[in-house]
Parts: C-alpha cells; structure tokens; sequence
C-alpha cells in the first residue's frame, strides 16, 4: 500500500478513533457497571482508566489496518503497534502537563486532552511512515505484539487492582 492511500486512510481510522474513544467513556456505566466490561472499558475517571480509551480503539485500528491492508511485517505495522503501546502515555504527559502549569485542572481542557492526544498519535504515525520507510521488520513486529498484549493485560489487573500512585486516583477539578 503507498504512503498516500494508507495516509487517507489512516486519518479516517483516527476519526474512528476518536468516536469509539468518545463512545467507550459511556460503556461501563451503560452495562450496570459490569466487571467484565470493566477490563475494557473505563470505570472510573482517574488517568490511567481513560488511557483506556486511547488503547483499546487504536488496538482495533491497529488490528484492522493488519487485515485490511498490506502492513504485515513492514514500518508501516510497527509504525501501529507503536502507537497503540504510546499512544496512552501521551495522554496523562498532556493532561498532567497542563495542570501542572495552570495549577488545577479544566473539565473541557481534560476533554481536549483526549482529542489533542490522538492529534499528536495520528502526526507522530503519519511523519513515521513518511521518512522511516518500507523494511521488514518481523522481530521487531512480534515484541511489539507482545508488549501491546501485555500492556492490555496491565490494564485489565490496574482496573481492579490499582497501585496507590496519582495516576490511579481519580482526577479533581
């Protein structure tokens, strides 16, 4: 796939993105708070639960653009699989970053935060696959999986079973 197809069509994917992110803050709430959509899905507002939000709808984006397209083993998979582990720390640096500088926090600057996030996901993607190139990569490809998996899994364990640090804590305004 060239660069300009799979440019397109990565910016209609990040739209996506941002729709099922915007869409998935509802769902724990929707299904009765149950636990199992809570591994998924956000159950309550503290950073590292709307990380969520960014990993798991670039997860199907990433998994989607492997079926769909020719990105098997070349840049342009690992350029997805990056994004998806990245993407989510992206969003507490901005959030945290902001607040740090105001001194408390916004409801609509911590609503931005999440679309600016994605902004900075989808330039970082699209500068990768420009200037890095096509190679194979398969090794590199597989760790990447791996690690994304992990990282789920993080998720998952954090949701029920978070650590006593800031990011766990749900955000004040």
């Amino acid at each position: 796939m060239e660069y300009k197809e799979l440019r397109k069509s990565l910016l209609f994917g990040m739209i996506v993105v941002a729709f099922l992110g915007t869409l998935f803050h509802f769902v724990y709430d929707w299904s009765g708070q149950n636990t199992i959509v809570g591994f998924l899905f956000p159950t309550n507002e503290s950073t590292w639960e709307h990380m969520k939000l960014v990993y798991l709808p670039m997860l199907i984006l990433t998994i989607l653009f492997y079926c769909m397209y020719d990105i098997k083993n070349k840049v342009y998979e690992t350029v997805f699989w990056m994004a998806t582990i990245i993407g989510p720390w992206i969003l507490p640096v901005i959030l945290y970053t902001y607040r740090g500088i105001l001194g408390f926090g916004v409801m609509w600057m911590d609503t931005a935060t999440y679309y600016i996030c994605l902004v900075v996901i989808t330039i970082l993607m699209l500068f990768a696959m420009k200037y890095i190139g096509e190679m194979e990569v398969p090794v590199i490809n597989f760790c990447l999986r791996i690690i994304a998996g992990l990282m789920g899994l993080l998720f998952i364990w954090f949701s029920y079973n978070p650590l006593n640090l800031g990011i766990f804590q749900a955000v004040a305004q």
